[in-house]
């Protein structure tokens, strides 16, 4: 049976809420970091944020005027998870509508429990449910 595992992030703003993610088989992790400490190696960078590259901040600050630069390692990045990620998923919502029907107690709990349960319902890796 292939063990799977997956990485998830959210932002959101005024506007809108993201959650985006990849699931990977996790006989690709030690290949998917080896990639990813190469990249970030290569273009002298410590670690990775999206808010920082698309707002140009932090280790990105002197990139903002430098398109081709931006492009190109973005390009390797985006390539790196496609050879490594079995899938990739993303969900926007609109905050407004998402806030007036989701963000309410009683659906934020039953939210909340069939999350939890979802994740708990994932095999494990002798096989069985929980």
């Amino acid at each position: 049976m292939a063990l799977f595992t997956a990485y998830f992030d959210e932002s959101d703003t005024e506007r809108a809420g993201v959650v985006a993610g990849c699931v990977f088989n996790v006989d690709q992790l030690p290949y998917l970091e080896g990639e990813w400490q190469a990249l970030l190696g290569r273009y002298g960078l410590s670690h990775f944020h999206t808010k920082d590259y698309v707002h140009s901040q932090g280790e990105f600050v002197s990139w903002k005027a430098n398109e081709p630069l931006r492009r190109e390692f973005l390009q390797r990045l985006i390539g790196i998870i496609a050879r490594r990620a079995n899938i990739s998923i993303s969900i926007v919502a609109d905050s407004r509508e998402y806030n007036e029907y989701v963000r309410t107690p009683e659906r934020t709990g039953i939210l909340q429990k069939h999350l939890h349960d979802g994740f708990l319902s994932l095999p494990r890796e002798d096989g069985r449910m929980g």
